[in-house]
């Protein structure tokens, strides 16, 4: 009996989530970055808002884009963010870069900016990079949106990792 209730919790969904993502990002002033964010495919996680903020002053982490909807005005026309819970990854690229837009970002999942996230730091250089040292990119996000069910974020993001380096 003792083995049974065992088997039958090992079973269950885990309580706690994890979400995973890259800890560094770098573009130009004027280009893009994309920065992708996996999480574990839970019911709650697929339907939780998810969010992008910049950390202001060391405290506050204000929103700039939301699945509610919601765009902060300074960001207006030059951020995008997409959800696809059904591989437990959402995308948020930055286009127009600016060189205050460097600083601390978060991407999380939550009805607050305070609850399960991934801290990560975006630097924007002034002058041109050579190819291969820019953060993230479309084409990735693209290569990674097909079915990964089964996949947890862990795996999904080192599969990220090894097919980027």
């Amino acid at each position: 009996m003792e083995v049974l209730f065992l088997l039958v919790a090992l079973l269950h969904e885990p309580v706690s989530s994890t979400l995973y993502g890259s800890r560094v990002l770098t573009g130009e002033v004027g280009g893009s970055v994309t920065h992708q964010c996996f999480y574990s495919i839970t019911s709650a996680n697929r339907h939780d808002r998810k969010y992008w903020c910049k950390i202001v002053e060391k405290r506050a982490c204000y929103t700039i884009v939301s699945t509610t909807g919601y765009v902060s005005k300074n960001y207006t026309g030059r951020v995008s963010l997409k959800d696809i819970p059904e591989n437990g990854t959402f995308t948020v690229t930055m286009t127009g870069l600016k060189k205050d837009d460097t600083g601390t970002y978060r991407c999380g999942i939550g009805p607050t900016n305070r609850d399960l996230y991934v801290t990560l730091n975006l630097t924007v250089l002034a002058g041109r990079m050579l190819a291969g040292e820019r953060g993230g990119s479309a084409q990735t996000a693209a290569r990674l949106a097909g079915p990964v069910w089964g996949r947890t974020p862990e795996h999904q993001y080192q599969l990220f990792l090894s097919q980027n380096h």
